[in-house]
């Protein structure tokens, strides 16, 4: 797991996700505050991308990291000079592996369902996504205990919802040392309950065996092949993650997508 980073917006999260309507969303998270950004988007081109994020960073400035898959249009040379410009750190994470962009899976759940709701409602998603932004910021987070509005901007959003009255002697920055411990033993459990719950098998995955990738594209187009025909041959391992070809995998991420294929030219259909 990553450390809390040293203070708000300084380590951003960023992904795309497809939303049930086959829409797409430009999904930025702080990673210390947990402050969403979300923006209906029209293209997913490096352009697009770019110009969405100048309308987020001339809110709130310019972070140091920001982390995203390794997947257009990030993975792009236009992408890449326009973060060196920023002078912003483009940290890469294994795409589709939820607990490389945790942040970014955890806010798309509540969204999706709204999604969900509004549409069998017969009302447009797009009405209810700013209220749910606000009611999502204003929450206090279940790791940090405290709301995103309060870590990033030391102040709470007023909201249609009853309000607690708060203490107003508290010293400025206390909050920000107890988020800080609260993530942190939020994390202790974590850690725990996945290792005391592991119970899968160790990757068999080694260096020069040849795979198939799952095509993520059949979960859209169902005319879309099961697995990319070009077999790929891994070319590095280092733990969970593996290279095959020029692609960067998980075998966690992956380990139902993989399969392996014999000298022979036999598939091993066996799941791992």
């Amino acid at each position: 797991m990553s450390p809390m980073p040293s203070g708000p917006w300084t380590n951003l999260s960023m992904d795309f996700y497809t939303l049930p309507t086959n829409e797409e969303v430009f999904v930025v998270i702080d990673d210390y505050s947990r402050y969403p950004e979300i923006h209906h988007i029209t293209s997913t081109s490096a352009r697009s991308t770019m110009r969405c994020l100048e309308s987020i960073f001339a809110q709130h400035g310019i972070p140091d990291v920001i982390r995203a898959d390794n997947g257009p249009p990030f993975n792009g040379s236009e992408f890449a000079m326009y973060m060196k410009k920023l002078g912003i750190k483009l940290q890469k994470v294994t795409p589709v592996w939820a607990p490389a962009n945790g942040e970014v899976e955890r806010i798309m759940q509540p969204i999706t369902k709204m999604v969900q709701t509004t549409t069998v409602e017969g009302r447009n998603w797009k009405d209810g996504l700013e209220r749910f932004l606000l009611s999502y910021r204003a929450t206090p987070n279940t790791v940090t205990s405290f709301s995103p509005a309060k870590l990033l901007f030391n102040r709470e959003l007023k909201i249609l919802l009853p309000e607690v009255p708060q203490e107003n002697a508290d010293h400025l920055g206390d909050h920000h040392r107890q988020a800080r411990i609260n993530e942190g033993e939020a994390k202790r459990k974590i850690a725990d309950y996945a290792n005391d719950n592991r119970n899968r098998k160790p990757s068999t995955l080694q260096v020069g065996d040849t795979v198939l990738l799952r095509n993520d594209k059949k979960l859209k187009n169902k005319m879309a092949p099961a697995f990319f025909p070009q077999p790929l041959t891994i070319t590095k391992t280092k733990g969970s993650m593996i290279t095959p070809g020029e692609r960067d995998l998980t075998d966690q991420g992956y380990r139902d997508q993989l399969y392996f294929e014999f000298s022979t030219g036999d598939q091993r259909d066996k799941k791992y």
